[in-house]
C-alpha cells in the first residue's frame, strides 16, 4: 500500500504542476492585446452556451419529475435551482474567476471588496427601481404625449406563500442572482474592459452584453429595457467603485419587479 499512496502523491503533484503550468501560459498569452480580448470573448461564449443549454434542456427533468407524481410547484422549484442556481451559478462565477486570473486582474480590483461610500450605496438601493420610472415616462411623453400616474401594484407571489416558488424568487430572484450576475458582467467582463477601451466605453459595452446575453429569447423592447437596467448598474459600479452598489441596486430593482411592481396608467 505504501507504494500506491506515494504513487497517487506524485501524480497529484504531477497534476498541480501541469494546472500551473497551463494557467501561466495562458495568463501570458493573455497580457497580449489580441490574447486579451479573445479571453473575454471565450468567457463570453462559454457563459451564453450555458444559459442556452439551460434553457433548452429545462422542460426534460421538470416533465420527468412531474411523471414521477411531484406536485408541478415542487418540479418547478427543484430544476428551477439545480439549472439556475448550481449549474448557471456555478458556471458564471467560475468563467469569472478564471477570466480575472487569465487577464491578471486581482478580486479587489474586481470591485469585491469593502464598499467606500455609505452615502452611495443608499443612492443605489433608490436606483434599482428607477429605470422603470424612466422608460415608462420616455414612453408616456414621446408616445401617448401625456404624463403618466405610477401606482405600486402586489406581486403575484404574494398570494402564494405556501408555494416554493415565492422562496425561489426571494432567495435567489432577489439576493442571489443579483450577487452572481454582477460579480460575472460588472466584476469580471467591466473590469477587463476598462483597461483596454476605458471606463465609459466599458459601462455602455458592459451594458449591452448584459441585455444581449441575459435572455435568448427577448424581444426588442426586453432588449432595451435590460440594457437602460445594465446602464444603470454599471454606472454603479464605476461611480461607487465596488460591486456592492450595482448589486444593492440590482437586488432591489428584482425585489419590486417580482413582488411590488411598479405600475403606470395615462390620465
Amino acid at each position: 500500500m505504501f507504494w500506491f499512496n506515494e504513487l497517487g502523491k506524485d501524480l497529484r503533484e504531477a497534476a498541480a504542476e501541469i494546472s500551473a503550468g497551463i494557467i501561466s501560459l495562458a495568463g501570458k498569452v493573455a497580457t497580449s492585446p489580441p490574447g486579451y480580448l479573445l479571453v473575454i470573448l471565450f468567457v463570453l461564449v462559454v457563459e451564453h452556451l450555458c444559459l442556452l443549454g439551460s434553457f433548452s434542456y429545462f422542460g426534460q427533468p421538470y416533465n420527468w419529475l412531474v411523471s414521477c407524481g411531484i406536485s408541478t410547484s415542487i418540479a418547478d422549484f427543484c430544476v428551477s435551482v439545480f439549472f439556475g442556481v448550481i449549474f448557471l451559478g456555478s458556471v458564471r462565477i467560475g468563467l469569472a474567476t478564471l477570466g480575472l486570473k487569465l487577464c491578471s486582474l486581482s478580486v479587489a480590483e474586481a470591485g469585491w471588496r469593502r464598499f467606500k461610500s455609505i452615502p452611495k450605496i443608499a443612492l443605489a438601493i433608490f436606483a434599482g427601481p428607477l429605470d422603470i420610472v424612466l422608460r415608462t415616462t420616455v414612453i408616456a411623453v414621446f408616445k401617448y404625449k401625456t404624463i403618466p400616474i405610477f401606482y405600486i401594484a402586489t406581486g403575484k407571489f404574494w398570494g402564494k406563500l405556501n408555494e416554493p416558488m415565492f422562496y425561489y424568487w426571494l432567495i435567489f430572484g432577489c439576493l442571489i442572482a443579483p450577487l452572481i450576475e454582477e460579480m460575472f458582467f460588472r466584476g469580471f467582463l467591466q473590469t477587463a474592459l476598462e483597461k483596454k477601451i476605458g471606463g465609459k466605453k466599458a459601462v455602455v459595452v458592459t451594458a449591452f452584453m448584459f441585455a444581449v446575453m441575459h435572455d435568448p429569447g427577448m424581444t426588442l423592447e426586453g432588449f432595451l429595457i435590460r440594457f437602460v437596467k445594465g446602464l444603470i448598474f454599471s454606472a454603479l459600479k464605476k461611480w461607487e467603485g465596488t460591486l456592492w452598489a450595482p448589486v444593492a441596486a440590482h437586488s432591489v430593482n428584482n425585489f419590486v419587479a417580482i413582488f411590488f411592481p411598479i405600475m403606470a396608467k395615462m390620465p
